[in-house]
């Protein structure tokens, strides 16, 4: 593991999210709230998945875990941790020249699913 930190994605924030995510009822460490808790097996069988992550953003270990409970399950996902990215970068397009990187991927990740066989989506155009 690598103990990742991030300026905009505090564990505070997070338990927060998870309570209100829960209705006030239930607990955070449910794994309905938190599926990592879940035990490894079947709850990790997914359909293709692509995950993004920040080098240096918080989830960056839950993201590197996630992928390999789902490998070890079958699932076939492919996690990509990003440099100079901060947490929801995708948002920024096009401020980001990153983000028009990330959104590429995403869309000939989910071509090569939904159209396998196909040509490769066209790249993004260049940014001026």
């Amino acid at each position: 593991m690598c103990f990742a930190f991030a300026l905009v994605v505090r564990k505070d924030r997070l338990v927060g999210i998870a309570t209100a995510y829960m209705g006030g009822k239930g607990e955070t460490s449910d794994p309905r709230a938190s599926p990592l808790l879940a035990p490894e097996g079947d709850s990790y069988r997914l359909p293709p998945t692509l995950v993004h992550v920040c080098k240096n953003e918080l989830l960056l270990d839950d993201s590197l875990i996630l992928g390999e409970y789902c490998k070890n399950a079958g699932t076939d996902i492919t996690v990509k941790p990003f440099d100079q990215a901060l947490h929801g970068w995708h948002t920024y397009f096009p401020l980001m020249p990153i983000a028009e990187q990330a959104l590429g991927e995403m869309v000939a990740f989910l071509r090569s699913k939904l159209f396998p066989g196909d040509a490769p989506a066209p790249a993004a155009p260049e940014m001026s």
